[in-house]
Parts: C-alpha cells; structure tokens; sequence
C-alpha cells in the first residue's frame, strides 16, 4: 500500500491518492519456494542442504560455548531389494512411513532429515550423553518398522 496527499494549485489539501496491491499470491509463493529448496518432498523432513546448515551451526556452537550434541545416522538395510521387488512407488511409500516413525520418535528440539535415497540423520542439540542417543534408538525401535 503506498500513498500521498494531494494538494490543488493554491495549496489547499484535497485528499489522499495511493494504489493497494495484494501481494499474498507472491509471498505464498516464496513460501512454497523456501519451502521446497529446504526440505525433501517426498518426506516432508529436512534435506541434506539445510541439515548440513543444521550441523555447520551445531559445530560452531560446540567451537564457541562448548555445546554438546550428537547425530544419529539412520540407513535402511535392504532397501534397494524393495524398490527392485516391490517398485519405487512402494519404496517412496516406504520412505515416507519411515521418516513419519521418526518424527514421531523424535524430540521437538531434534533435528530430523532425509540425506538422501534410504539414509535419514538426527542431530540431537545439546545432548551427547549415551543415555540420550540411547534412549532415541530404542524409542525408534519401540515403534518398529514398516512392512511392505
């Protein structure tokens, strides 16, 4: 929205004159294309690019206050056999309810991407304690994992 008083010939004030655009359309549309340069599209989770970010940052925290955290790396066993056997849209199925399982297993302040093919990662923030990388893992094998 822009606008400026009018004035006529002598001085005297007339009014307003402006134009209002909706830009709602071009923002949404920036939205959708940060949306997508950050996160992977089948899973929804994080992409490497923007974990790497993640895991530069975490790094730099740890140089600069001592902050502890651990990555957890996540890649599924036989996971070509499925797409060769079942074909890639069991697979991409597949890879979806997996990264949904770990999610659900995850913390809110964790960290959750999908590097790539079957390969998914976790940055735990200020936590490398063994009993909390512990403690995830079981909970994602608590949840068990999906059948195809």
């Amino acid at each position: 929205m822009t606008g400026k008083p009018i004035f006529d010939d002598t001085g005297n004030y007339l009014g307003y004159i402006g134009t209002v655009a909706d830009v709602s359309a071009r923002k949404a549309a920036e939205q959708r294309i940060t949306r997508l340069a950050h996160h992977d599209v089948m899973t929804g989770l994080l992409n490497r690019t923007k974990f790497t970010e993640h895991l530069n940052n975490c790094v730099a925290r740890l140089e600069r206050y001592g902050a502890p955290f651990s990555v957890l790396f996540l890649d599924l066993d036989q996971f070509k056999s499925v797409n060769d056997s079942r074909g890639h849209m069991v697979g991409d199925k597949l890879l979806a309810a997996v990264a949904k399982r770990i999610t659900t297993a995850a913390r809110d302040t964790d960290i959750v991407a999908r590097l790539g093919g079957d390969e998914f990662a976790i940055i735990l923030p200020n936590d490398c304690s063994p009993e909390g990388n512990a403690s995830l893992a079981q909970r994602l094998i608590d949840l068990g994992w999906p059948s195809v």
